[in-house]
């Protein structure tokens, strides 16, 4: 998250908090709270949303139905900025270059709205929402593959109301 080139662990916390534990080198953490206010906060995904070479974070937060980004300046301070708020029941969201056009789009799931959700960036932290289907039984986890191997990122989803996994090919 700070560039050192140590892996540092990000956080989600449903009591309310996102964060960032600072990896010192030698398996020591300390703590960084980027948003203590973030009512429901469900999964993190670190990505390079505005492609300027410092680890941002996308975020899911459930109780605030909202997607969203967290700018990183690179000095350790971040700035929250809303993606989506129709994302009802936010449970998770994944940051991944799913148009191949070099920035990181984030792959979101609802389970409050049954809806999964492909947020198109433009790399400058400027989304187009693109409802991928709203129409799952209790989407919760989700991830990316390319399953037929046409070059182009598949959807999983794990619809957890069905009992199912959920396969959605790119066309």
């Amino acid at each position: 998250m700070n560039g050192d080139g140590d892996l540092d662990i990000v956080t989600a916390s449903f009591g309310g908090q996102v964060a960032w534990h600072e990896n010192n080198g030698n398996e020591q953490f300390t703590k960084h709270v980027i948003d203590a206010k973030a009512r429901g906060a469900y999964y993190v995904s670190p990505a390079d949303v505005d492609r300027d070479g410092d680890m941002d974070l996308y975020a899911a937060i459930r109780r605030m139905s909202a997607i969203v980004w967290y700018r990183n300046d690179g000095g350790g301070k971040f700035s929250y900025h809303v993606i989506d708020s129709k994302a009802h029941g936010a449970r998770s969201v994944l940051g991944v270059d799913f148009d191949k056009d070099g920035d990181m789009d984030a792959l979101a799931a609802s389970v409050d709205n049954d809806s999964v959700v492909w947020h198109r960036n433009d790399g400058h932290g400027n989304f187009t929402r693109v409802v991928i289907d709203s129409k799952v039984n209790g989407p919760y986890g989700l991830t990316v593959v390319d399953l037929n191997k046409d070059n182009k990122l598949d959807v999983l989803v794990a619809a957890n109301m069905a009992g199912q996994v959920v396969l959605y090919l790119r066309k």
